[in-house]
């Protein structure tokens, strides 16, 4: 049986029973008859689309192409696209971009590393965190230059630091000391971890922590998953009492399960905003100063829709409440 490629268009030979390996040209696993049956061409997941997984079964048909006229398209992935252009040193890289949003082709923000582009496609690259160990630089970065908040000279709390995004920010920009904290292990870039600016506190709950080894923070960054906001802030009062916090709103971990759509992602913009207002509602009642919130420069690796909030310290005269017991 004749099939093409839905990646590049290739047209290869497959034998019964109607299985195939990768696309040896893009790696695509899903293929279409060609020419098209009575039926017309076949979709994913339709009962004409022929799935990979086989060993051995593509050969291919020398001259045949799916464009038109028999002129092979020399079409790829995008993400093998931005590497072979040079773009980025690799395909995870690459992909991670494409999700971002990162990347446009003729003009056009393409969000599918698998997407098929050709030799004439103008791709450009947008708001790229080069040099930094992840994407998430991007954000801080954003919200540090919207408030104008400089940490040089600084001690600084990063919550969630994960792989390190925000704390390479904050290093990069002088500031004196970044404690590390993420419940992970293994997670910070080895690079950051050998500063000797950063305190790594990795395996650590900040809502355990019952103080910081050593001076006390001057300005608090929170990228936190799989938790609420409203359950990591009280903790931030108590550890940097004093401290401003720019925090990543994330709907997907504020609106409860029962509102995150397909994929994780929460569509439904009044959820996200209701999650967004109880956010800075919970900082308020702390007696944080919250300042108007900006959109995320860069969506969440899965499509979402976050948000950066800055949440300036409590006036001195204030009292700081006491911590919530946080939850298991």
């Amino acid at each position: 049986m004749r099939v093409r490629c839905l990646g590049c268009g290739q047209v290869y030979w497959i034998p019964r029973p109607y299985v195939a390996d990768a696309c040896p040209r893009c790696g695509t696993y899903v293929y279409e008859r060609f020419p098209a049956g009575r039926a017309g061409a076949a979709r994913p997941g339709s009962a004409g689309a022929v799935a990979g997984g086989g060993r051995g079964q593509l050969r291919v048909i020398p001259g045949a192409s799916g464009s038109a006229g028999g002129a092979e398209t020399h079409r790829q992935r995008l993400d093998r696209a931005l590497v072979e252009r040079g773009l980025y040193p690799s395909r995870e890289r690459a992909q991670q971009a494409v999700r971002a949003g990162l990347v446009t082709v003729n003009g056009r923000v393409l969000t599918r590393p698998a997407e098929p582009v050709g030799a004439e496609d103008r791709i450009e690259v947008h708001g790229d965190p080069v040099g930094y160990v992840s994407r998430g630089a991007l954000k801080l970065a954003a919200a540090l230059d919207h408030w104008h908040i400089d940490p040089a000279g600084l001690v600084c709390l990063d919550v969630g630091a994960s792989t390190g995004g925000f704390t390479e920010v904050l290093l990069r920009r002088g500031a004196a000391r970044v404690y590390a904290v993420d419940v992970g292990h293994g997670q910070l870039h080895p690079r950051l971890r050998a500063d000797p600016r950063v305190v790594a506190m990795e395996g650590t709950d900040v809502r355990a922590l019952a103080a910081l080894p050593g001076p006390p923070p001057a300005l608090v960054t929170v990228d936190v998953s799989f938790i609420s906001l409203t359950h990591v802030l009280p903790h931030l009062l108590r550890l940097a009492p004093g401290a401003p916090v720019v925090a990543l709103v994330k709907p997907q971990f504020e609106v409860g399960r029962g509102r995150v759509g397909k994929g994780g992602v929460v569509r439904d913009e009044a959820a996200r905003r209701a999650a967004l207002e109880r956010v800075l509602a919970a900082a308020a009642a702390l007696g944080y100063r919250p300042e108007a919130p900006i959109p995320s420069p860069v969506p969440g690796g899965d499509g979402n829709v976050e948000f950066l909030a800055l949440f300036r310290p409590p006036e001195p005269t204030d009292p700081v409440p006491a911590p919530i017991d946080h939850e298991p």
